[in-house]
């Protein structure tokens, strides 16, 4: 009977040690991307007034070949945590357009010279904008499955995006995967 304990005790401490392990590495491989462009005429843009703390500018881009019309923008990365947190971004428009807003996963490829993209998933929830809600439930993203929301602008208008966002657990991402389609 102390050798059964024993055993059921030992094999309770490996699988709680690799779940702690796998958080880790899966945490070290996610980062969540807000993509904000002004899109219509090539010098539309966007000026940020402000951005969350622990979010970093990854790219300016210019006219970039993706978007469906002429226009600038940035792309911003965060790391998820395993609970919701709040965030907001501020922008100004500058060009009266389209802006377009892309919720997704970073881009990274699964391998140097590979043209396969790693799913990175993000989940996102509560996202408004304008105070108008645009996503209440929660979506689990990656890079090439984003939540993607445009709206009209003028010139010099302020926008302002709240959302919440974690690092998705491993159930809800196969159930993502497998059966449940966003």
């Amino acid at each position: 009977m102390n050798k059964l304990i024993i055993i059921a005790v030992i094999v309770a401490v490996i699988i709680i040690c690799l779940v702690v392990v796998l958080f880790f590495l899966m945490r070290k491989q996610c980062a969540g991307r807000i993509d904000i462009y002004n899109v219509a005429d090539k010098d539309n843009d966007i000026a940020i007034e402000s951005i969350p703390s622990d979010f970093y500018l990854a790219d300016k881009f210019y006219n970039p070949d993706w978007l469906f019309g002429p226009g600038n923008g940035y792309n911003f990365e965060f790391t998820p945590f395993n609970y919701w947190k709040n965030a907001e971004l501020v922008f100004k428009a500058k060009g009266s357009g389209i802006v377009r807003i892309d919720f997704l996963g970073k881009y990274e490829l699964s391998a140097p010279n590979s043209d396969k993209l790693k799913k990175i998933y993000v989940e996102y929830k509560d996202i408004t904008i304008y105070d108008k809600i645009i996503a209440d439930k929660p979506k689990i993203l990656w890079h090439n499955k984003p939540f993607v929301y445009s709206l009209d602008v003028n010139d010099g208008d302020v926008i302002t995006i709240n959302f919440k966002y974690r690092l998705p657990f491993l159930f809800q991402i196969k159930k993502n995967l497998f059966f449940i389609k966003i």
